[in-house]
């Protein structure tokens, strides 16, 4: 029958906690509760860890970078968590450039500047999301002179009413 250090070793936690609650005398007692906390903590991080494995397989990007980031710096799967992070990142953020894009080019703002504010999280930087910033800006300030016509034209109606000034949109435009 395997120690509880054995069954740590092969991270076989589920095994190691009922083991622990078993033979308790194997640790002193004052550590059996920390020791419980991390060893159910390791089995979930183990299941992030697969969890995101499968999603990468789907190519489910945003979910897997979610069960990776899960992981964290004291686990013994951050580091494979880790040499998957990179690549997650990089498709997550494609991904989230190329619906920001479809989004622009049907004229809807709104949705392109959430897909590209996800993005812009995990890669500020990147030239293409820069670029991407640019066109949605163009568009938003295209569209700005024809809010501003239409309120003008309907400010009767609509007392108190104000445009947004400075070229900017506020939340209740973008999101109109």
């Amino acid at each position: 029958r395997a120690t509880l250090d054995e069954l740590r070793e092969a991270q076989r936690w589920a095994e190691a906690l009922r083991h622990l609650d078993q033979a308790p005398a194997q640790v002193a007692s004052g550590e059996t509760v920390s020791l419980k906390a991390v060893l159910a903590n390791e089995r979930r991080y183990k299941e992030s860890l697969d969890e995101a494995l499968a999603k990468i397989a789907q190519k489910q990007w945003s979910e897997a970078l979610e069960d990776l980031q899960a992981i964290p710096k004291n686990s013994v799967y951050f580091d494979e968590a880790e040499r998957h992070r990179g690549e997650v990142r990089n498709a997550f953020v494609q991904l989230e450039l190329d619906l920001a894009a479809a989004a622009l080019d049907k004229n809807q703002a709104t949705k392109a500047a959430g897909h590209l504010g996800n993005a812009e999280i995990y890669a500020p930087d990147r030239r293409d999301v820069r670029a991407l910033r640019a066109r949605l800006a163009e568009t938003l300030a295209k569209a700005e002179p024809r809010r501003a016509s239409s309120n003008r034209s309907g400010r009767g109606r609509k007392a108190g009413k104000s445009s947004a000034g400075g070229g900017q949109l506020t939340a209740g435009q973008l999101l109109a």
